[in-house]
């Protein structure tokens, strides 16, 4: 009778650790995070004149960071945490707007500049 309760005790310690186990999984598959997304994707200016584009930013955690790849084609002034406008600078070359969120989410887009 001794032995029949020891093995009843393991068996319901057992079902309870997993059961706790399977339900702390699956509530944390639950949680996705959100796309950043960047608009437009690609736009081409001259450069043989000052250009402006504003692009916006949606998705992640609104915490955005915008970064160009090469600075000396062009400045970022951005008007709000979601929008930022690029301007260029009278030089032909290609470069990068990064956006990033602080979850590491990111979205990119091409600026090419053609005389």
């Amino acid at each position: 009778m001794g032995t029949w309760r020891v093995a009843a005790a393991g068996c319901l310690a057992a079902v309870l650790f997993l059961g706790c186990e399977l339900s702390h999984h699956h509530s944390s598959d639950t949680s996705t995070p959100s796309v950043v997304t960047l608009s437009p994707l690609s736009v081409t200016l001259s450069a043989t004149e000052v250009n402006s584009v504003q692009f916006t930013a949606s998705g992640g955690d609104s915490n955005y960071v915008w970064s160009l790849s090469d600075p000396s084609l062009g400045t970022l002034l951005t008007n709000s945490p979601s929008t930022a406008v690029y301007q260029n600078w009278l030089l032909a070359g290609t470069n990068t707007l990064t956006l990033a969120d602080s979850g590491f989410e990111s979205a990119g887009a091409t600026i090419i500049q053609v005389e």
